[in-house]
């Protein structure tokens, strides 16, 4: 199986992981020294899967592809998940992982700018060869735990060719959104595997594939801005 990234906000208070084998973690407080604990894993590339939505949505308001308040119409097709079955704006799609709206902002962004922004974020390796509707997903693009973190660090601290209120909006949307939106969740399934689904909310994720395996610890709801990042090879969970 393909390795989980998961992020959450941390307190600095977190206690200190323990990992076993084919795992990383990856603690980065934005104003202090970052720390990794693991093996290969933390310098090991793989797909971003759904955790490229973080740049994605960055390149999409950027390109004026969409904006904050855009509505992406529903196009009628039946998929997985209930929640991805209606309109979807940014902030929801972000929140849901609607695969299909990011398929079609990477159409309309196209590939040149793809990879023009790929470039420009420093986002792994940083290029694809494939289509330009699945390269996140189908292992074309990949990237590092440790990579991945810096560029969350790159992002919340301005250091990214994009606009302040792109970021913020994004920013928003993945780890400001409030407790009680992160309660109406949908219902966990294990219908097929998930390849990488990103930002924890708060302590919670929104993602409709989070199963039901057991969980970490959960960190205490967040304080600051700093990560937590966790890669494991076999085990699908959020925190």
């Amino acid at each position: 199986m393909m390795p989980l990234l998961v992020y959450a906000l941390a307190l600095s208070t977190l206690t200190p992981a323990t990992v076993g084998p084919g795992e990383c973690v990856v603690f980065a407080p934005l104003g202090g020294q970052t720390q990794v604990i693991g093996g290969d894993e933390c310098s090991r590339r793989t797909l971003p899967a759904s955790t490229f939505k973080v740049p994605h949505a960055l390149v999409a308001l950027e390109t004026g592809v969409v904006t904050e308040k855009s509505v992406i119409k529903w196009d009628g097709t039946k998929r997985d998940y209930a929640v991805w079955n209606r309109d979807q704006t940014l902030d929801s799609a972000i929140k849901m992982s609607a695969v299909w709206v990011f398929q079609q902002f990477a159409a309309a962004i196209g590939r040149e700018r793809e990879l023009s922004y790929l470039r420009s974020f420093q986002y792994g390796s940083a290029t694809f060869e494939r289509g330009v509707t699945d390269f996140w997903l189908n292992g074309d693009l990949t990237i590092t735990p440790a990579e991945e973190v810096a560029f969350l660090q790159r992002m919340f601290t301005y250091d990214l060719p994009v606009a302040r209120k792109h970021i913020d909006v994004v920013k928003a949307a993945v780890s400001l959104c409030s407790r009680a939106a992160s309660d109406r969740r949908p219902a966990r399934s294990t219908r097929r595997p998930a390849p990488t689904w990103p930002f924890a909310c708060s302590t919670r994720s929104g993602h409709p594939q989070d199963n039901a395996r057991k969980k970490p610890r959960r960190p205490q709801r967040p304080q600051s801005h700093d990560f937590a990042l966790r890669s494991l090879r076999s085990r699908r969970f959020l925190l």
